[in-house]
């Protein structure tokens, strides 16, 4: 029984071994696997505009506004100064000077009045504002059809004083020298040429 046994086992074997060797391979076609792409490509979109919004077409820019300055007095290098007489309430005066001319600054009187000073001669400013005082007479005087009353305070210094309407108005004239009667120099000569352009340009100061 033994031997049988052990005969049987190697039968089996044999057959089993002879089985596997004879069988057929598989024909399922060969799939090589998926190639991992490691790299990616990027491209540009443009942006996505919300609903009703149209893009703003690029414009190209427009050139600086040039600014234009022109005198007070409106042309021609004129220039203008505005003030009030040394009387309360008095109304806005106007005079018109030449800019090539004259020049705005400080006379040396106390008080450090306004001034016009001629350029080439600083010595002959005009005061733009005067009080009354006690002065010479010399005599009446016409500024462009408008009467006005010359005076001299001291030998180098003219008062000139005019009446518009029911106010005064008072100014100085500094002399580079003396001032000598019949004489008519060229400081005052460009002193009238200002005070003939002596206008109202504004209302008397309501007061008290």
């Amino acid at each position: 029984m033994k031997a049988l046994s052990i005969s049987g086992l190697i039968i089996i074997a044999v057959l089993f071994s002879v089985s596997c060797r004879q069988s057929p391979e598989s024909s399922l076609p060969y799939s090589p696997l998926p190639t991992a792409v490691n790299q990616a490509t990027f491209t540009e979109s443009p942006p996505t505009l919300p609903p009703n919004i149209q893009p703003t077409p690029t414009q190209a820019p427009s050139p600086l506004l040039e600014q234009t300055t022109s005198p007070s007095a409106g042309e021609n290098g004129f220039a203008a100064y505005r003030g009030r007489s040394s009387y309360p309430n008095s109304p806005l005066f106007e005079i018109n000077y030449d800019e090539e001319v004259w020049e705005p600054g400080v006379s040396d009187l106390p008080g450090h009045t306004a001034a016009l000073l001629v350029k080439e001669n600083p010595a002959c400013y005009l005061v733009l504002q005067e009080g009354p005082r006690e002065y010479r007479n010399i005599g009446p005087i016409q500024l462009a059809g408008q009467p006005w009353m010359l005076r001299q305070a001291f030998p180098e210094y003219l008062i000139y004083e005019t009446i518009i309407e029911r106010d005064a108005f008072i100014f100085g004239l500094h002399l580079p020298e003396a001032y000598s009667n019949g004489q008519h120099s060229e400081c005052q000569k460009l002193a009238e040429t200002v005070l003939a352009t002596i206008h109202i340009v504004g209302p008397r100061i309501v007061g008290p």
